[in-house]
């Protein structure tokens, strides 16, 4: 009995650090005065959401006085067993979404993550100063491991903000998953 209470406790507590992360990245955005909101979904998965934006559709020309969102990683992702809201293992890359341009970015930016193996994740993200850096996060099956993932992340994705430069919102990442780990573990993972 003690040892399935333990085993309970242990996801519960996995659980709690996956929504304190999911907050702290809601609260670092809040702190820079705009709201935010993450959308994960496994791919044929459920989809889970906090927060959010609308998307638009419209397709900006560019403007040399404008700002210029790009998209920058860490070398090292990280897998929670059981640690998704949902209950699922959990990936986390780490990105910054960065304003290289002379304009303003006065709302989150969206950004959108797929890998070619039908992983998916969505959020809205604030423009990063310094070394911080947002966890974007998909829901892992026991066919995600063993194997590499390509991921393409992208930006404002939708074309919402008119940039000095639209060909630079996107990089490439890709992840190696092992065997399942039994505990939170980091994993390589690497841009091109």
């Amino acid at each position: 009995m003690a040892g399935t209470w333990l085993a309970r406790s242990r996801r519960s507590l996995l659980r709690l650090a996956a929504l304190a992360a999911a907050l702290l990245i809601a609260g670092t955005a809040c702190d820079s005065g705009v709201g935010g909101g993450v959308t994960t979904t496994a791919g044929a998965g459920a989809t889970t959401t906090a927060g959010g934006g609308t998307p638009s559709t419209d397709s900006p020309t560019t403007d040399a006085r404008g700002p210029d969102v790009q998209l920058f990683t860490l070398p090292e992702c990280s897998v929670v067993p059981g640690g998704a809201l949902s209950g699922a293992d959990s990936l986390t890359i780490f990105v910054a979404v960065r304003n290289g341009g002379p304009g303003r970015v006065d709302r989150l930016v969206p950004v959108r993550m797929e890998s070619d193996t039908g992983l998916r994740s969505s959020s809205n993200n604030a423009i990063s100063t310094g070394s911080s850096f947002s966890a974007l996060q998909v829901d892992l099956s026991s066919s995600s491991y063993n194997r590499d993932h390509r991921f393409v992340i992208t930006a404002d994705p939708d074309n919402q903000f008119v940039e000095r430069d639209e060909s630079n919102n996107g990089l490439t990442v890709t992840v190696q998953l092992s065997a399942r780990p039994s505990t939170a573990s980091n994993v390589s993972c690497t841009s091109d």
